[in-house]
C-alpha cells in the first residue's frame, strides 16, 4: 500500500491531489460469510474528483467484483458532491446470515452490471450494460432461507451512510432454491427491484419449477 494526499481549496470547491494504491488486501464484512480477498485499488485524488483507474476484489468462494476503470467520485458540500460508477460482478459467490433482519441465510452466484450515479448520499443504482454482462442482478446456484416476519429484526439502511434509489433488474435462474419455514422450493423468475434501500419494493413473479413441503405434527 502507498498514497499521499493534499487538500487545498474551500468547503464549496475543494482541490485534492494525490494518490492512493492497494495491492492484496483482504475485507471482512459483518453478517458476511465470505471474505473479500485480493483487493486491489488505485485511485488518482484530483480537483474535486476521485477517480478509478482499479478497484477490484475477488470472493474468498469464487468469482470477482470491480468497479469499471474511469468511474469517479466528486465531493463537495451543499449537495455538489456526486458519483459516476459502473460495477461489474462476475461469477461472484457470497453468502450471508440475517443481514435483512429476517434471519435468512443465503448463499448464491451474482452476475451483475450496475450503475451507481447521482448524489453521494442518494444515488441511483440502475441495469447499465457494462462488458458485454447483462444488465441488472442475476443470481444462480444458491440457496435463500429465511423466517417469515412481518418486520425485519434490523435495518440494513440504518448501517449505512447511504439511501440509494433502486432501479434494478433482479432474475433469479432455474437453479434457485428458496426455503421458508417447512418448505422448499426451486424457482426461476425475473422482476424489477425499486424504491429506496431503506424501503425496498421487489416486483417479482416467480415461477415454481420443483418443490416439497414438510408437514409436521
Amino acid at each position: 500500500e502507498e498514497g499521499s494526499f493534499h487538500l487545498a481549496g474551500t468547503l464549496l470547491d475543494p482541490q485534492m491531489s494525490g494518490s492512493l494504491k492497494v495491492s492484496d488486501g483482504t475485507i471482512a464484512l459483518r453478517d458476511f460469510t465470505n471474505t473479500f480477498t485480493g483487493v486491489k485499488a488505485d485511485l488518482v485524488f484530483t480537483g474535486d474528483r476521485i477517480e478509478v483507474n482499479t478497484l477490484s476484489a475477488f470472493s474468498s468462494d469464487g468469482g470477482s467484483l470491480h468497479v469499471v476503470p474511469g468511474g469517479y467520485v466528486a465531493v463537495g458540500i451543499l449537495g455538489a458532491s456526486e458519483m459516476n460508477l459502473a460495477v461489474v460482478a462476475d461469477r461472484l459467490v457470497i453468502g450471508e446470515k440475517n443481514l435483512l433482519g429476517y434471519r435468512e441465510n443465503v448463499r448464491t452466484q451474482v452476475d451483475a452490471a450496475l450503475s451507481v450515479t447521482g448524489p453521494v448520499a442518494n444515488p441511483t443504482v440502475a441495469d447499465a450494460s457494462v462488458e458485454g454482462k447483462l444488465g441488472g442482478i442475476t443470481l444462480s446456484h444458491g440457496k435463500l432461507a429465511f423466517v417469515l416476519t412481518p418486520k425485519p429484526e434490523n435495518t440494513l439502511a440504518l448501517a449505512l451512510p447511504i439511501n440509494p434509489a433502486l432501479r434494478v433488474t433482479l432474475r433469479l435462474a432455474d437453479d434457485m432454491e428458496v426455503s421458508p419455514p417447512g418448505m422448499s422450493m426451486v424457482v426461476a423468475g425475473t422482476g424489477m427491484l425499486s424504491g429506496m434501500l431503506s424501503a425496498p419494493r421487489l416486483d417479482l413473479p416467480l415461477e415454481i419449477r420443483s418443490g416439497e413441503i414438510n408437514l409436521t405434527t
